[in-house]
C-alpha cells in the first residue's frame, strides 16, 4: 500500500475516487489534466495495492468500467521513534 501511495499524486488520485463514489479512469484524467493511459497506469497502481476496485473487480481492461475506493480513508501512522529530536523546541 506505502509503495503505490509514496507519490502524492496517487495519494490525491486514491482520495478523488474515494469522495467521487466511483469515477472513470477518462473522466479522472480529464479532470486532472492528463492522458487516459497515463491515468489507466496510476489507477491500476493504486488497484494492484488493493485500495481500489474496477467494474466487478477485474483488472482494468479498456475503456468504461468505474474506479472505487475499497478503504474509506487512509490513516498514517509513523512510530515515536521514528519522529524527530524535538529538543529544539
Amino acid at each position: 500500500v506505502w509503495q503505490a501511495l509514496r507519490k502524492p499524486f496517487r495519494w490525491r488520485l486514491f482520495e478523488a475516487v474515494r469522495s467521487s463514489g466511483g469515477i472513470t479512469a477518462q473522466a479522472l484524467a480529464h479532470r486532472v489534466g492528463i492522458t487516459p493511459q497515463l491515468m489507466l497506469y496510476h489507477l491500476q497502481l493504486l488497484q494492484a495495492a488493493g485500495l481500489l476496485t474496477h467494474g466487478d473487480g477485474r483488472r482494468a481492461r479498456g475503456k468504461g468500467g468505474r474506479f472505487t475506493a475499497t478503504r474509506d480513508a487512509i490513516e498514517m501512522r509513523v512510530p515515536l521513534n521514528a519522529l524527530p529530536s524535538t529538543s529544539y523546541l
